[in-house]
């Protein structure tokens, strides 16, 4: 919805950007329906509680091994398959912090992928459809993040400012698209 709302108006981006907008928006838009109807089709299974903050300020690191996971105020009821997926766009994803999104690399780091899903998968086994959904769950939330954070970039800045999330999330999204069989 948040998308179809920025699409729709200019939302006080510059008339130079308003073309560049449409397109990433209209490109993100089309990613994000075709991930959510694949994740929809594949993930399937009963909700159970999930963390739902998966992200390296929230896993204690010892000798490169987990030691604990912290922050449980986001938990809710989903199915795990999501919580896996954002994990994985949390900790496989490249980014630098004060470094322009739309600089970030669109891969995402395949060692860590599978070793992540390897580990789950020893302790938790996942269905073979819910490994199929993840790289569209992925997607989902690797465009989610920038369209929620569009409206704090109005407030700084305008959504010219938003322009390298917007960029990024579109060319992650389509590296992920193009590796899903990897």
């Amino acid at each position: 919805a948040r998308l179809r709302t920025i699409r729709r108006g200019n939302g006080g981006v510059p008339v130079a950007y308003l073309d560049d907008v449409r397109a990433s928006l209209g490109a993100l838009l089309r990613f994000y329906c075709d991930a959510a109807r694949e994740a929809d089709a594949l993930a399937g299974g009963s909700p159970q509680i999930t963390h739902a903050d998966w992200n390296p300020a929230n896993v204690l690191f010892i000798d490169q091994l987990v030691a604990g996971v912290l922050n449980f105020d986001g938990a809710r009821l989903q199915c795990r398959v999501i919580d896996v997926a954002n994990a994985i766009v949390q900790f496989c994803t490249f980014s630098e912090k004060d470094t322009d999104p739309g600089m970030w690399p669109a891969n995402i780091n395949l060692e860590l992928f599978q070793s992540f899903v390897a580990g789950y998968d020893s302790i938790h086994p996942l269905r073979s459809s819910e490994i199929e959904a993840i790289p569209h769950l992925m997607i989902e939330a690797i465009i989610a993040e920038p369209v929620l954070a569009s409206r704090r970039a109005t407030d700084r800045g305008g959504l010219d400012a938003y322009l390298p999330w917007l960029d990024m999330a579109r060319r992650k999204a389509a590296w992920i698209l193009d590796h899903v069989d990897t």
